[in-house]
């Protein structure tokens, strides 16, 4: 995973919450309420986080670590970093409108899958960045594959477009 926001991670607000400040994002990174970004820092690695409470006015930021830290790295996504995907998809797969698919049950945070999230998709076999189209009721969801590599797109993960 490739940070996103540099943070301290021993700026803890309370157990899950640790603070953080815009000026320190990638240029581009969605940081709305709600957001999922990659944070990290020098000495301890990265995760990913919610962001919680964002002021516009100062930068200021709180953001919920949702997973356990891990070692920065910036090599492309290989058949053991499998796990990391956001949804577990077989790429080939397409419904009857030619866009990708899966179900909610697939993904690791079904919370965050919804239309116009960026997200990192795919199975051991190939992985991409792509963006939900649709999310059906029954679960499915439709998605469409970013061209270019992981890498091009790595910014993108975690935010949300129209």
């Amino acid at each position: 995973m490739i940070r996103q926001l540099t943070v301290d991670f021993n700026r803890v607000v309370r157990e899950d919450l640790i603070r953080g400040n815009a000026r320190h994002a990638v240029p581009g990174s969605d940081l709305a309420v709600g957001a999922i970004v990659i944070v990290g820092d020098d000495d301890w690695g990265v995760a990913s986080a919610e962001i919680v409470e964002h002021d516009p006015s100062t930068g200021a930021l709180v953001l919920r670590v949702l997973e356990e830290l891990q070692a920065e790295d910036d090599s492309p996504i290989t058949q053991s970093m499998h796990p990391q995907v956001d949804i577990d998809a077989d790429l080939n797969a397409q419904d009857d409108e030619g866009l990708g698919w899966a179900t909610l049950a697939d993904a690791r945070h079904p919370e965050r899958v919804r239309p116009g999230a960026m997200l990192l998709a795919g199975d051991a076999q190939a992985q991409a960045v792509v963006r939900v189209v649709a999310v059906d009721t029954d679960g499915q969801v439709h998605f469409a594959v970013l061209p270019g590599s992981i890498a091009s797109n790595r910014h993108l993960l975690g935010q949300i477009v129209s």
